[in-house]
């Protein structure tokens, strides 16, 4: 006689095909990802994680999140599940260790996800060497271009380097008197200002003049600058100093970034 196998309840079949998806999804996602428990372990991860973290699946299972992210802390969880849970997205820095040992850094992205009740947490994480090498060139360029205004009377850079803002703050520091200008990558004059000892006595960007004109410079930005050192005679009617006109040019800059954000 044939035991009859009992049909599997619909929601037992729905509650397969949710964790399946679930399953294809975590595989598919471009970023190492890493399922942890409320015990900061790993439940399950992903074949980037994998990749990534030089560990198989069944290493990376039950390893406890101290052994991949260095000096993270329960202290460190309890503070992102505070932010979580007012709703906030959390993304760190920090470096991750490797099945060899060695080390990378990373940025981490965290959120929730409901799997059991108690609740689990998404590690998104993300390999930024490139990034931080990126920028240790950038900013070594930029310390030599700085170098190179402050000894010469005439200098040149590009702005992908350094902002019109730090231009206009080594010119006041240094006291130069001479004429800014600003290229854009097809080389036309986008804006040009004159400086005296410093501070900015007249400015040209566009149909604007005067203070308006370094509003508008800012916010344009460009692709490159020059300066010629020279002592401007002309004036406009700008009655603050040079940081003055930055400190307004940003706030500006950072209404109008606003939604709904206008310039005052």
């Amino acid at each position: 006689m044939l035991t009859q196998i009992p049909e599997k309840h619909e929601s037992e079949v729905d509650a397969e095909k949710r964790l399946s998806h679930y399953r294809e999804i975590l595989q598919a996602l471009y970023d190492a990802v890493l399922i942890c428990g409320r015990d900061c372990r790993v439940i399950e991860a992903n074949a980037r994680a994998e990749k990534l973290l030089r560990l198989s699946g069944s290493k990376l299972q039950g390893r406890p999140l101290t052994a991949l992210v260095m000096n993270f802390d329960p202290e460190i969880m309890k503070r992102i599940e505070q932010r979580l849970e007012r709703g906030r997205f959390t993304v760190l820095e920090a470096y991750c260790v490797r099945g060899d040992e060695t080390v990378f850094p990373a940025e981490i992205a965290i959120s929730r996800i409901q799997l059991t009740p108690a609740g689990e947490f998404i590690f998104s994480i993300r390999n930024i060497e490139w990034r931080k090498r990126t920028e240790a060139a950038i900013r070594r360029e930029m310390e030599a271009q700085m170098a190179r205004a402050r000894s010469e009377d005439d200098f040149s850079g590009y702005l992908n380097i350094v902002s019109i803002t730090d231009v206009l703050q080594l010119i006041e520091a240094s006291r130069k008197s001479g004429t800014l200008t600003i290229v854009a990558e097809n080389g036309e004059e986008t804006a040009r200002v004159d400086v005296s000892e410093g501070q900015v006595i007249k400015a040209r960007c566009g149909e604007l003049s005067g203070e308006a004109a370094v509003y508008e410079m800012v916010r344009r930005g460009g692709a490159a600058f020059f300066f010629r050192q020279g002592q401007p005679t002309e004036r406009d009617p700008i009655t603050q100093s040079t940081m003055g006109l930055l400190l307004e040019a940003s706030r500006r800059v950072d209404e109008s970034a606003q939604p709904g954000g206008d310039e005052g």
